[in-house]
């Protein structure tokens, strides 16, 4: 949740810059960069937490932790169809 945060807050951020017309475009380069780098970074927590996760469960486990997932992301999709966040 910290490294969400943390990604949330320099969206934010670059948000910011990218509608002020004084900053440098190196300037926004450079956080473009930073805030991608934090996107990566959380991608790669999340895989990893799969992975070790799915080490661990049986297959029948596994089968319904799956299925948790995919009802997760139809809800998401539904909520995102009806403009919902």
């Amino acid at each position: 949740r910290a490294q969400q945060r943390a990604l949330s807050m320099l969206e934010d951020e670059l948000s910011k810059l990218v509608h002020d017309a004084r900053v440098e475009e190196s300037e926004v380069d450079h956080f473009v960069a930073k805030v991608e780098a934090a996107r990566a970074d959380l991608a790669k927590t999340r895989t990893m937490m799969i992975y070790r996760i799915r080490r661990i469960l049986t297959l029948e486990q596994h089968v319904k932790l799956q299925a948790l997932f995919e009802e997760r992301e139809r809800e998401k999709d539904r909520r995102k169809s009806h403009g919902q966040r």
